[in-house]
């Protein structure tokens, strides 16, 4: 028997003991499943900087620099 998604998913989240879910998009700081339904999403501090789906900033940034040089060896 699966278990119900609860509104938490955690870093530990063993997705075969739950209902699957499927996240398809997102915008500014909430994921979105393929039915339509919002998450806030927070956990991509865990491993990286929180900055937004669809930061205008950031993906100008990195459209100017891949523009440049997308590759730089050190």
């Amino acid at each position: 028997m699966l278990a119900a998604m609860t509104t938490l998913i955690y870093p530990t989240t063993n997705f075969t003991r739950t209902e699957q879910v499927n996240i398809v998009r997102g915008d500014g700081i909430y994921v979105y499943d393929a039915s339509g339904k919002r998450y806030l999403e927070g956990l991509a501090g865990l491993w990286c900087s929180a900055l937004g789906y669809g930061n205008r900033e950031l993906i100008e940034a990195i459209t100017a620099q891949l523009a440049t040089l997308s590759f730089e060896r050190i």
